[in-house]
């Protein structure tokens, strides 16, 4: 069930929103988009480099990441460019218009967790927000992006209709907030008639300028 005052609440932000780090964002999306691959160690390591660079917690503070690129270089990239094949296969299938998003809720789900199982053993990180992020600048229309802060005002305007799944296959709390943001998105296009995209939708619930 979505709060009614939903609909307006994301007009006004709309009409006000002005954009900030665009063009930082519109270079990590080339960087995914023109080299989706990972079977190359210099590509997978400078891509989770910058993506993770740009990571924050949920209070919007940067979250305490390593400093040294060779971490990202000598100890990530290697497991990334070991299971490059499988990552390149989730990714391949994930590039598709918004709309597809119901269609492939399992598919998008066992890759975010597969992702997160990647990223376990890297200290400092929430894995379930990088594997997210990580995923949705490779695939940006069918991939949300994750956070405590939008997880919590999603919860505000959401009520879920059914339990989180428990499937070993997809990480439970994201599978939650996954479920509900569809919601969300499909009660806009209703609304509205406008799909609106997992950037956008990430841009409202954490009030992003």
């Amino acid at each position: 069930m979505i709060n009614l005052d939903t609909v307006k609440e994301f007009e006004r932000f709309t009409e006000n929103y002005r954009a900030r780090w665009s063009y930082a964002g519109s270079i990590l999306y080339g960087m995914c988009r023109e080299r989706p691959r990972h079977d190359l160690k210099d590509v997978a390591a400078s891509k989770l480099f910058l993506i993770s660079r740009g990571f924050f917690d949920a209070d919007g503070r940067a979250s305490q990441i390593p400093e040294d690129e060779e971490f990202y270089y000598d100890v990530i990239a290697p497991v990334m460019q070991s299971e490059a094949s499988r990552i390149d296969s989730y990714i391949s299938l994930l590039n598709e218009d918004c709309r597809k998003i119901k269609d492939s809720r399992t598919y998008i789900l066992e890759a975010h967790k597969y992702l997160m199982d990647l990223f376990s053993d890297i200290k400092y990180f929430n894995n379930r927000m990088l594997a997210a992020r990580y995923l949705h600048f490779h695939c940006p229309k069918m991939v949300y992006l994750y956070s405590e802060k939008a997880d919590k005002r999603l919860s505000d305007m959401v009520s879920p209709e059914k339990e989180g799944d428990k499937s070993e296959k997809c990480d439970g709390i994201y599978a939650g907030f996954f479920d509900k943001l569809l919601e969300l998105q499909t009660y806009l296009y209703e609304e509205t008639g406008i799909y609106r995209s997992p950037l956008d939708l990430d841009r409202f619930l954490t009030a992003k300028k």
